[in-house]
This record gives C-alpha cells, structure tokens and sequence, in this order.
C-alpha cells in the first residue's frame, strides 16, 4: 500500500482503487502481462484497507459528535449543457479526429488548449 517512488518502479502492478465499506466503485490499473490473480489479490487487499479506512472515519465522526450528513445529488442545467454540447461538439469532434495518434493525456491538453480557460 503506498509505495515509494524506487517500489513503484520494481512492482509489476500499479493499481488505483476506490470504494466503499460494501462495494469497489473503481479501479484503475497498469501493468505488464500481470496474472489475473495478481491482480485480483491486489484489489481484494485494496478493499480489505479501505474498511479499515472507513471505520476510521465512523470513529472520528462518532468522537466529534457529528451525524453523517445527507448529500443531494448534482442537478446539471439540461438547457446549459444543450447549449454547451452545441457549441463545443464538432470543435471536440474535430479536434478528436485529428489527435488519433496522441496518448490520452496528449489529447487533454490539446482540448484544454483549444478552450476559453485552456
């Protein structure tokens, strides 16, 4: 679990995950030709640290007193987005088109680059 940087670049696996007390809601993995039971064990463990790392936070919040608070959920604008979609969709289309070859993170930040904010 939290490997330093001369660990990470002698492991066989560079895993990501994420969850919850019940569920893995994530993964996100490198690797070359790892066995399937690697990377099985890798997640199970993950999951086994995240319990421990959720009923850390059940005891914090039970010592501070504090009741789990009820979220609402994000609404997004549907006129926003309709209007966002338009006037961005073939700018990403194209731009999309034309990176086929970059990586990912390439082609984030030639979006990024071709925005307002970018």
């Amino acid at each position: 679990m939290n490997p330093v940087y001369n660990e990470i670049e002698e492991s066989i696996i560079d895993i990501v995950v994420a969850g919850t007390e019940e569920a893995i809601l994530m993964v996100e993995a490198g690797g070359k030709e790892v066995p399937e039971g690697v990377v099985l064990g890798a997640i199970e463990r993950a999951h086994s640290e995240i319990k421990k790392i959720v009923n850390t936070q059940k005891e914090f919040r039970k010592i501070a007193g504090k009741e789990k608070r009820e979220t609402s959920n994000f609404k997004l604008n549907k006129e926003v987005q309709k209007r966002v979609g338009e006037s961005a969709e073939e700018k990403i289309q194209e731009i999309l088109n034309s990176i086929m070859k970059y990586s990912k993170d390439d082609k984030k930040k030639i979006l990024l680059e071709n925005t307002d904010k970018g």
